[in-house]
């Protein structure tokens, strides 16, 4: 059996069921591409003060280990390992096979054109370095897709060989 197909065993049979899924993951990648979007939208001074009241309610429950500075990047990082996420099952669901790749591209066209975006945003900057940050994130989340694919598959994988049909 190839092994391709096995991943098939975690998809759901039901066509509609896929397709609904399918739609559901392509809107919340659409939707992570517009929060990415509206919060590259703001201008620097704005953007700061989000920063800073992120900063002071992690500051309340980490103590005084974070800055302004690893709050940015840890947001550049999380909103593309969403991203990365829901695209990686998205084109999974469509695709019906596996394959990160295309959705790290995608996430990573997508940064490049959010630091092209921020260069004409008041206050804002376009630095090569976030876009590291947004690939390193979309490459994760994809990874954590994969790795819940895989134990999702050898469960189910399993159980086919415990109770064959």
């Amino acid at each position: 059996m190839k092994k391709s197909s096995k991943l098939k065993y975690i998809l759901p049979k039901n066509r509609t069921v896929r397709t609904v899924l399918a739609v559901f993951f392509w809107f919340s990648a659409a939707m992570c591409a517009a929060c990415i979007f509206w919060l590259s939208s703001n201008d620097g001074n704005r953007s700061q003060v989000m920063s800073d009241n992120v900063l002071g309610f992690l500051g309340k429950l980490l103590g005084p280990i974070l800055n302004s500075f690893i709050v940015r990047k840890f947001a550049h990082f999380f909103e593309y390992a969403a991203l990365g996420f829901v695209l990686g099952c998205a084109l999974f669901l469509t695709r019906r096979r596996f394959s990160p790749v295309p959705a790290v591209i995608c996430c990573a066209v997508y940064s490049v054109s959010d630091e092209i975006h921020q260069y004409f945003v008041p206050g804002r900057a376009c630095r090569l370095f976030d876009v590291g940050v947004d690939v390193f994130g979309a490459l994760t989340g994809t990874l954590v897709l994969a790795l819940i694919i895989l134990v999702v598959n050898s469960v189910a994988l399993r159980g086919k060989e415990k109770y064959p049909a």
